[in-house]
């Protein structure tokens, strides 16, 4: 599952002497879209140092100690790896977290299996997922393997946190673990993540601002008094000027904390309602991973074994209808078995708010759903591919 690479990938070897050449003061990465468009951008030195510093306290880095590089070293994520790594003089393990490993191909490279100790190893919630179903699987304890498991680069998924909560089979221990998983919550223009919450052995709702950072609200009208804005972090990281964000947040119950919501730019406007699409996909993750739901027993349930999202569709009645995107040759199938003509959107009443109702269905390149841990959504309809289809 862990592998050792026997060199290190040419991202993270280009980054090091980079980052090993003290003249060189400014880098460059490539954003996410979490403030506006992805694009380019450039960090000081001193952002990312301080960036690095700011978990310190929270997440316990210290000198001599293991973590490993399991992310791609070309995003943010593993770049901070790296960069912690230097600022703490802390040994840093290239590996591999391979989901179906070819171990003759792991071998040829010089791969080995990686069983050691790490006190730190960061991943992206489904590398973690796909992980920790592997110690379960092989009865091997967690806190023989890693001290904190650091999870970035997007929301929990569902299978996720019902792993932490209820499957995982460490839950009936008596003695206290010193494994934990935490969740940052970050982006590239950050240098990485700004605000931590624990979601192992303790699940917190709220996330906690690292030293130095200031996270306001910006309300999403000037008379709004919903509790509910866009995110704007201020501190070292962001050189001390607001950094407007996309990220819709509200207060947590203790004073400083926030909860995130979902992204802004993922709305769709039905029915007179502004409809968060993270939430109505989490409402509707959850109606799935019950056996006895109805939803589960009727055509909707192949919902469950597939990759999806929704997306506005425009539509006059409804300004924008609630689309389901599936990948285009499971679209197929599902036309030409009927199924997709047994889909009601009335199927949802008494589980969701009408207005977040699916009422259209759209096939989509199977490649949106290709990247670990993300998807990429594109507008509808998608050129050359068949049109949505509008669910009575």
């Amino acid at each position: 599952m862990l592998y050792r690479l026997a060199a290190w990938p040419k991202a993270a070897t280009d980054f090091l002497k980079e980052w090993d050449n003290i003249d060189i003061q400014y880098f460059k990465f490539q954003t996410s879209g979490t403030t506006g468009a992805s694009k380019q951008i450039t960090l000081s030195r001193e952002q990312i140092t301080s960036s690095a510093f700011s978990s310190e306290i929270p997440l316990g880095w210290k000198k001599g100690q293991r973590i490993g590089l399991a992310l791609n070293a070309s995003g943010i994520g593993g770049k901070m790896v790296l960069a912690r790594g230097r600022c703490y003089n802390i040994e840093v393990i290239p590996l591999e977290l391979c989901l179906q490993p070819d171990h003759e191909a792991l071998l040829v490279r010089g791969a080995e299996e990686w069983t050691g100790y790490l006190d730190h190893l960061s991943l992206v919630p489904v590398q973690a997922l796909a992980l920790l179903r592997h110690w379960a699987h092989h009865q091997i304890d967690p806190a023989t393997r890693v001290g904190t498991l650091l999870l970035g680069g997007g929301p929990l998924p569902s299978d996720l946190e019902r792993f932490l909560s209820e499957d995982h089979p460490w839950k009936t221990r008596q003695d206290p673990s010193s494994f934990r998983i935490v969740q940052g919550l970050g982006m590239t223009e950050t240098a990485g993540h700004f605000a931590l919450r624990e979601v192992y052995p303790v699940w917190e709702r709220a996330y906690t601002p690292l030293p130095g950072i200031q996270c306001g609200l910006e309300p999403p009208h000037p008379t709004s008094s919903s509790g509910k804005g866009t995110l704007v972090i201020t501190g070292a990281v962001t050189n001390y000027q607001p950094l407007a964000t996309k990220e819709v947040i509200q207060w947590g119950e203790q004073a400083g904390q926030i909860e995130w919501l979902g992204r802004a730019d993922l709305v769709i406007q039905s029915g007179g309602h502004t409809l968060l699409v993270d939430e109505i996909e989490k409402s509707i993750q959850s109606i799935l991973q019950s056996p006895r739901h109805i939803i589960t027993v009727n055509s909707w349930k192949f919902m469950a074994q597939t990759k999806w999202y929704l997306a506005p569709w425009a539509d006059p009645v409804w300004g924008e209808r609630v689309t389901l995107c599936i990948p285009s040759e499971l679209y197929k199938t599902l036309t030409d078995s009927g199924v997709l003509n047994r889909l009601k959107p009335a199927d949802w009443s008494g589980i969701l708010p009408t207005s977040s109702w699916p009422r259209a269905i759209a096939p989509v390149p199977p490649s949106c759903f290709d990247q670990p841990g993300k998807t990429i959504r594109i507008p509808i309809p998608v050129a050359g591919i068949e049109e949505p289809l509008i669910l009575g």
